[in-house]
């Protein structure tokens, strides 16, 4: 809760508790409510720092309970990347995530991202695109006058050469230290490194004020601007990024460097806000949106998320297993049990289009589905669903794949499993 508050010099909120929950509640008193698919944020920003807030619902108190605050800096920056892997902590609250995220173009790195209002994206399963406004947290800060000054202190190997980053690389260090093996078996890994800090190198193309209005204002007073982290935009290899930099991060020593042309190493977090474009307002619902649902929930077990998204008439129909159930809390216990019966056996599970049938069943060229393979890569059940005017889902349909030929969504890209190692990292789950 409250991270990066020391990163836009808010840091001192989190030493007197009278302050911090004033602050909360000016933040929450401005919020708004952005529905996700399984539940919803309370959206707040006062200026450019922005924030996702998570409440659940004390039904016995009739109240909410804060679970957390977290931090965002509305930015110039949109990336669009492919899903590597999703290494969210099995204990962290359902509505936040943590991805681990591949160039879209050519599927290379390994760059891991918190999500802010993931929820109202419906999955995030490998090769899948997300788009996202995109900042970096810097933790810390080393300067040079140029790339000679900082090779001179790199660390080397024996033929000389540099063991560090190269420029615009964003390297995932806290992966790198969480989930591989220690060369000492009796070195102990640092509980204070998470699985996002990453270190990156390259050069400042400038430096731009950034701040927040004064939220502390009385409703007789003017709004203001007051200048408290800047923006350093810098170029890596997956486009330009903006490290959010807090004005009391840098010593006195540092500020001479600090500024256009000079060479800046840091421990960063990046913070990626998926509420953009087409799920700028929340959840969307549609067609293709349910089906990444639906493939989400039976992959991860999330099939919660899954209700929303369902009409109160919705029915569910497995001809093969005789099972024909109607309304929104039968059908979620159909999906449940056949989520469950089946985990154990599910090898590829993808979204697809039919190219063929064979007429038998109601679902002609060009649907889309998700195609559900057992023991093999062979499709053997393929999930179709009905959308009603409201782009809710309206029925559901597992089919045998028989009399079908359908194209899997595939990445453009080749993978490139040597980049790290096949088994680079341990289960990050």
């Amino acid at each position: 809760m409250f991270n990066h508050f020391n990163c836009i010099d808010l840091g001192f909120l989190l030493e007197k508790e009278n302050a911090l929950s004033g602050f909360v509640s000016r933040v929450l008193d401005s919020s708004h409510i952005v529905s996700g698919y399984g539940g919803f944020y309370l959206y707040s920003s006062i200026g450019e720092p922005e924030f996702e807030i998570i409440a659940d619902a004390d039904d016995e108190n009739r109240e909410m309970e804060l679970k957390s605050m977290e931090t965002h800096v509305c930015g110039d920056n949109v990336w669009e990347m492919a899903v590597a892997t999703d290494i969210t902590d099995k204990n962290a609250h359902k509505m936040t995530r943590s991805v681990v995220f591949r160039n879209a173009e050519t599927g290379e790195g390994l760059v891991p991202v918190g999500l802010r209002f993931s929820d109202v994206v419906p999955s995030f399963l490998p090769d899948d695109i997300i788009k996202m406004q995109i900042v970096a947290f810097a933790e810390s800060v080393e300067l040079y006058e140029n790339e000679e000054d900082y090779f001179a202190v790199c660390e080397k190997d024996e033929n000389g050469n540099v063991l560090e980053p190269g420029n615009g690389i964003i390297f995932p260090s806290g992966l790198v230290h969480n989930h591989t093996s220690l060369p000492d078996e009796d070195e102990e890994n640092d509980p204070s490194v998470t699985d996002l800090f990453c270190v990156l190198r390259s050069k400042i193309k400038r430096i731009e004020k950034g701040g927040m209005i004064n939220w502390w204002k009385t409703e007789d007073e003017s709004e203001q601007s007051f200048h408290t982290f800047d923006f350093v935009t810098v170029d890596t290899v997956y486009g330009e990024l903006e490290l959010i930099v807090g004005a009391s991060l840098l010593t006195d020593e540092q500020k001479p460097l600090y500024r256009e042309g000079s060479v800046i190493y840091s421990v960063i977090t990046l913070s990626g806000d998926v509420r953009i474009d087409e799920f700028e307002n929340g959840a969307v619902f549609n067609e293709e949106n349910n089906l990444r649902l639906i493939r989400q929930g039976l992959v991860r077990g999330e099939i919660d998320r899954i209700f929303s998204s369902l009409s109160d008439s919705v029915s569910f129909e497995f001809p093969s297993e005789n099972i024909k159930v109607s309304g929104k809390i039968n059908v979620l216990e159909k999906i449940k049990k056949y989520q469950l019966s089946k985990e154990k056996f599910i090898t590829a599970l993808s979204t697809a289009s039919v190219v063929f049938d064979d007429g038998s069943v109601d679902y002609s060229s060009s649907r889309r589905c998700v195609a559900v393979s057992y023991s093999n890569e062979i499709a053997e059940h393929l999930i179709f669903i009905d959308t009603d005017e409201n782009g809710k889902t309206d029925k559901i349909k597992i089919v045998s794949a028989l009399g079908f030929e359908v194209r899997i969504d595939t990445p453009e890209y080749e993978y490139d499993d040597g980049l790290y190692g096949e088994d680079g990292f341990e289960e990050l789950n």
